[in-house]
């Protein structure tokens, strides 16, 4: 609401209004214009009367105050230029080794796939049928000398540390020269998907094995100079019949290492705790009646 003067009629406070709209107000830094001495120097406004004079003191010197009127102000001063104080960094010290060893092995892994994709174009289509149920399976539709047969193992291909646990249907890659890292085919599940290795059968007979892993030559990979890729596919290890069912002989895995008490005292010390536990919640309960009893 604007107030007039009651002697003169003018606005009252218009100056400070004016100011205050263009962005001047307690605080506010500004800097003389240039072509006035001392221009560039740097002031704070401290306040700003009603007839719009300016009172205002040094960037580095708050008590000295300095007073301009209205006119003078507006010509004198513009507000302070933002400056942002710049920002160093030092040079980055990346472990530039580390960084390559892990785009190595994606490296390895990228072109180890398209080995992979090249030499499964290239096979002859075996003659076999996959079945999902009853229960998962490959078997011949047809009879096959010894070795005659040959599925492609076909799959994600991932790169592991030596010491690193795989998952079951993971079927190993030669050939790498990584003496670290172990490379595998992932079986990979999906309905629209069907890979032969994610339904072949396993037994721990190895009489009873009708197939076997063997390793061929894929193309080399640029990544790792001076060896080439052997991929596995699964062969029959003797004479086949047509409708006869593939099983791969499966080794034995050796038990996981496990921190804390053996299987049989673990289960003997929860069955204690268990029967401890049921003595003091019954023993809760029998002090909670006898309060409420008495």
């Amino acid at each position: 609401m604007i107030q007039y003067d009651e002697n003169t009629g003018d606005a009252a406070g218009l100056e400070k209004r004016l100011l205050v709209s263009e962005g001047f107000s307690p605080g506010v830094k500004v800097e003389i214009i240039e072509g006035h001495a001392n221009e560039g120097s740097i002031f704070v406004i401290k306040s700003i009367d009603e007839d719009g004079l300016v009172k205002l003191h040094n960037d580095k010197d708050t008590n000295t105050i300095i007073k301009s009127a209205f006119k003078q102000f507006r010509a004198k001063y513009k507000l302070a230029s933002k400056t942002s104080t710049a920002t160093i960094l030092d040079y980055p010290d990346l472990d530039i080794e580390h960084s390559m060893q892990t785009f190595k092995l994606s490296q390895i892994e990228a072109e180890a796939t398209l080995a992979m994709c090249e030499f499964y174009k290239a096979q002859t289509k075996p003659k076999i049928k996959v079945q999902s149920k009853p229960h998962k399976g490959i078997f011949a539709l047809e009879k096959h000398a010894k070795s005659q047969l040959v599925i492609p193992v076909f799959g994600k291909i991932v790169v592991v540390a030596k010491d690193e646990e795989v998952a079951d249907r993971c079927f190993e890659v030669k050939g790498h020269g990584l003496s670290d890292h172990r490379v595998y085919v992932k079986s990979i599940f999906d309905e629209e998907y069907v890979a032969p290795s994610n339904y072949i059968q396993f037994t721990k007979d190895e009489s009873e094995a009708t197939a076997k892993i063997v390793w061929k030559p894929a193309k080399s990979v640029a990544a790792l100079k001076g060896t080439k890729l052997q991929l596995p596919v699964i062969q029959n290890c003797g004479a086949i019949e047509s409708g006869e069912e593939l099983k791969l002989h499966s080794m034995e895995k050796k038990a996981r290492k496990t921190k804390g008490l053996p299987l049989d005292i673990s289960i003997k010390k929860a069955r204690r705790d268990c029967y401890f536990l049921c003595i003091l919640r019954f023993s809760s309960y029998v002090a909670r009646s006898l309060r409420a009893f008495f």
